[in-house]
């Protein structure tokens, strides 16, 4: 048999269910909840991500889907995490803000990549090369061997590298 429970706002609660399993209750109904989904795809959920509201986190199951729960009412910033790749929201998502409320924000995750070289001058390594990414991914320096790196490229970015000073060729 089964217990139905009403909320309470503004209580906390605690029981102990037939099986020993304690579920508590803290009387506030807002969530935040959503999918993620690979944005390679726009529709293939994303399992593993974590997402979180700065207090509360959750992990996305085989749907991707998490929920975020007894969110009190306030403004949140809502980020994702997955290692290795990118997770993002759509523009014009943060903060949100509940107010007695429950919402939907989804988030997308896609791979990130790296670009990595060598910068010399007549066969010989330079070291402390500016190298120019562009305003997509930044300024980079080389280093005591000529080697460069730009990490955490989202898939789909644009890149065109250059140097400050003629005469040196990327490897």
């Amino acid at each position: 048999p089964g217990y139905v429970f009403s909320e309470i706002l503004g209580r906390s609660m605690s029981f102990v269910l037939s099986n020993n399993e304690v579920r508590s209750f803290n009387g506030i109904a807002n969530r935040i909840s959503g999918t993620a989904r690979w944005a390679t795809s726009g529709q293939e959920p994303a399992q593993g991500v974590t997402v979180t509201d700065g207090t509360r986190s959750d992990v996305t199951d085989s749907n991707g889907a998490y929920e975020l729960v007894a969110v009190p009412n306030g403004s949140y910033t809502v980020a994702g995490s997955l290692s290795g790749y990118v997770v993002y929201l759509n523009p014009g998502v943060n903060p949100v803000t509940i107010n007695n409320n429950s919402t939907t924000v989804d988030v997308w995750v896609q791979p990130r990549y790296s670009i990595t070289g060598t910068v010399t001058l007549e066969g010989q390594n330079v070291s402390g090369q500016e190298v120019n990414g562009g305003s997509s991914i930044g300024l980079t320096n080389t280093n005591g061997s000529g080697a460069y790196s730009f990490t955490s490229i989202p898939s789909g970015t644009s890149v065109a590298l250059s140097l400050s000073r003629p005469g040196y060729v990327f490897s």
